[in-house]
């Protein structure tokens, strides 16, 4: 009775999802394979020039022309400065436990033992690597191929260079793969933090997905349990040395990703347990002495793991901070030393990403969305004192994996809609998007896909039209 319930249940659904000339079938609808329907659109890898974007499609290379939305063969020219480049510059895996640099073609072991290493990383000269191992922080040298331990306190509760479990999945992000340390620009220090997880609680976990199951234990702090704590280091690659931030560890408190500036000094947020309060110190990594840099506060609470919140420029001169201190997730202009300068976006409108900012014409683009179209992410452009506000893309779409062209003349996006599927777009800034790809196949033209429409819900307070889909 059961069984023939939901049959029914999904027939009926199925109805929903195409109707017309031709239905999904029920492999289709229960797989949910629709690629009679919707085929992979090309990609954007790139862009010759201001004008020209590359594009694979067919595995073939097209110059897209962002004027006009025509395409034409395309076979990068050889470049032997560029080659000899790409040949130098060094790259590493991990295999079988351990690790392998290639460079000039040719791979090399670098280490040659039982432990695995996490997230090994190249200095931004390509002359080291850096990885963590048994929760300490090494580095080789990839000229010599000398490894040199930089912390030695790591254990099961001690994590130097790899994220407490929290910290990867609250704050770092599961995309950090728990990296927790930063090479400074000149590859000459690495910031890192050091998790004390010794009075976090453990928490059990059972899985029987396996034949025999197992049991995995981790540390989890649930609500009013104690968190991790926390100190920020400087590691020196040539003596081996480690410098303090001057932070008590044993504060209830939170770190946020840190950045570091062109001058050598690192930004690092600070944010109470309550995450009410952000506090974003300048750090030198010579000393560990730190200063304020940026403070906010909040009545509710403050997002502390927000990507796009610093956009240095201006050879760290100038820094774009996105906060939400008004209610809205705004771009406020600051100069080197934190002091703000002026509103850079104002309004009824939420910043959520920012994609260049063109030094020359003092201009910042960005996407975001509005208090009126709020379900829909457009590009916008407005220049760096606040003026010239501009939508660059059509609103009746979402937009998004926008590619600017380097002298951010044109653009590409992907935007759809609830009724329409997926499309490539291009267009010289501030000119009408041309859809130059679509996503919808034959069959699906002579289907009849169920729509979704969007209703709007007066909020309580009479503020907002809430979208309700």
């Amino acid at each position: 009775m059961i069984k023939r319930f939901f049959i029914s249940f999904f027939v009926c659904a199925l109805g929903l999802v195409a109707t017309g000339q031709q239905k999904l079938s029920d492999e289709q609808f229960f797989k949910n394979d629709f690629s009679e329907f919707i085929q992979p659109l090309p990609v954007i890898s790139g862009w010759k020039d201001g004008s020209n974007a590359i594009l694979i499609k067919d595995k073939q290379t097209f110059l897209l022309d962002a004027a006009t939305g025509k395409e034409v063969a395309y076979n990068e020219p050889f470049n032997p400065q560029k080659e000899y480049e790409a040949l130098l510059k060094p790259s590493v895996r991990t295999k079988n436990k351990d690790l392998y640099v290639e460079i000039k073609g040719k791979e090399r072991r670098l280490t040659f033992d039982s432990t695995a290493e996490a997230n090994p990383t190249i200095s931004p000269d390509g002359n080291f690597v850096a990885f963590t191992k048994d929760n300490d922080l090494y580095v080789i040298n990839l000229g010599t191929s000398e490894q040199k331990r930089l912390t030695v306190d790591g254990s099961d509760v001690i994590l130097n260079g790899y994220a407490s479990w929290v910290y990867m999945e609250e704050i770092l992000g599961r995309a950090s793969k728990y990296q927790a340390f930063w090479w400074s620009p000149d590859s000459k220090t690495i910031a890192f933090f050091r998790f004390d997880d010794s009075k976090v609680p453990v928490f059990t976990i059972t899985d029987a997905n396996t034949r025999e199951g197992y049991v995995e234990t981790i540390r989890y702090p649930k609500v009013g349990d104690n968190n991790p704590e926390v100190k920020v280091g400087f590691a020196d690659i040539s003596s081996g040395k480690t410098t303090w931030a001057d932070f008590d560890s044993k504060e209830d408190q939170y770190f946020g990703p840190p950045l570091w500036k062109p001058d050598g000094a690192l930004l690092v947020q600070w944010m109470n347990r309550k995450q009410n309060n952000l506090k974003v110190f300048e750090v030198s990594a010579i000393n560990g002495s730190k200063k304020l840099f940026y403070e906010e506060n909040s009545s509710t609470w403050i997002k502390l793991e927000e990507k796009n919140r610093f956009t240095i420029y201006n050879k760290g001169k100038n820094i774009l901070i996105m906060s939400n201190a008004d209610g809205w997730n705004h771009l406020y202009r600051h100069d080197g030393n934190g002091k703000r300068l002026n509103s850079v976006t104002r309004g009824d409108m939420f910043v959520t990403t920012i994609h260049g900012v063109d030094e020359k014409r003092q201009v910042v683009y960005f996407s975001g969305r509005t208090k009126n179209n709020s379900t829909r992410t457009q590009l916008f452009s407005v220049k760096l004192d606040g003026s010239g506000l501009r939508q660059l893309t059509p609103g009746e779409y979402n937009h998004y994996s926008i590619s600017l062209s380097p002298d951010f003349s044109s653009f590409t996006s992907l935007h759809e809609n609830s009724t329409t599927p997926k499309r490539l777009g291009v267009a010289t800034t501030g000119k009408k998007l041309l859809t130059v790809a679509d996503s919808r196949t034959s069959a699906f033209s002579e289907s009849l896909p169920a729509r979704t429409t969007i209703t709007r819900v007066r909020s309580e307070d009479g503020k907002f039209e809430l979208p309700v889909r």
